[in-house]
């Protein structure tokens, strides 16, 4: 009877350590889901906040890379402007644009307001003569460039005009995204 009663016990206490080992895995799993449930939501946080971070960056350089692309092209505008060679070619360029020959009125920077009897001779030797044309200074012309004006209209080829062309370009693209 003893033997029976330790067999038994024996029998009973290895039940009760195997149940024991099955509560206690069940238990430790529980438990490590339950913690690895709160990382991965601490974690999704932590990304969520980053790309909220990354996309505020990402805007915010975005519009200095375009300012910086503005600036430095009108920048190497003024830079290759080679202001007697340009105002030749912008000049004959604008007459044959308004297509007009007579009654032109010719306004330019005070800077460049000398250089126009020899620039207004370089283009009358390629397009023929001009009659009737008027050299004046134009107090908002700043860089080198001319306002054409005609009977046909008027033609904005200063280069602050050009600035302002491209000012929209550049606020166009800003606006798109």
């Amino acid at each position: 009877m003893t033997r029976r009663l330790e067999a038994s016990y024996k029998d009973a206490y290895a039940e009760g350590v195997e149940k024991g080992r099955e509560e206690g895995k069940a238990q430790a799993l529980l438990q490590y889901q339950e913690e690895l449930n709160h990382k991965i939501d601490g974690f999704v946080e932590i990304v969520n906040e980053i790309q909220a971070q990354s996309g505020k960056l990402i805007e915010k350089n975005r519009h200095e890379i375009y300012s910086f692309v503005k600036q430095f092209t009108k920048w190497i505008i003024l830079k290759e402007v080679n202001e007697k060679l340009y105002l030749e070619t912008l000049l004959e360029k604008l007459i044959l644009e308004l297509n007009a020959r007579k009654n032109l009125v010719i306004k330019v920077g005070k800077a460049n307001f000398d250089k126009m009897p020899e620039v207004v001779q370089v283009v009358e030797a390629r397009l023929g003569q001009l009659s009737n044309l008027r050299i004046e200074i134009g107090s908002e012309i700043q860089h080198p460039g001319i306002l054409l004006e005609s009977e046909n209209g008027l033609i904005d080829g200063t280069l602050e005009g050009v600035f302002k062309n491209i000012d929209k370009i550049f606020e166009q693209v800003v606006k798109h995204e």
